[in-house]
């Protein structure tokens, strides 16, 4: 995920995994190595006021966040990459760059 949004500069779709289902996803729009883990700017459908900032530290198997009156564990994973790849390509043909 790192290498797509940071070192691709893409917007990264990630699913988000919870046991036994597939429930939400997310758009994770920059991303920040730390010493021990990175922190994950996410725009989230549910919450389209601002960004929010999820902590992944080295050795974690999920992250875990709030639905409601419940805390979840989930797991993002990487998908759709291909839709930034056409959206690139759009971009590249319809906007001509400043040279």
């Amino acid at each position: 995920i790192f290498e797509e949004v940071e070192s691709n500069k893409n917007i990264a779709y990630n699913k988000l995994q919870l046991p036994g289902i597939e429930a939400h996803a997310w758009l994770v729009v920059h991303m920040e190595k730390v010493e021990n883990g990175y922190n994950l700017e996410i725009l989230d459908s549910n919450i389209s006021d601002h960004t929010e900032v999820y902590k992944y530290r080295e050795g974690e198997t999920s992250l875990r966040g709030i639905a409601g009156d419940d805390e979840l564990e989930f797991s993002p994973y990487l998908d759709q990459t291909r839709e930034m790849k056409k959206i690139n390509r759009v971009i590249s043909k319809e906007c001509d760059p400043v040279t």
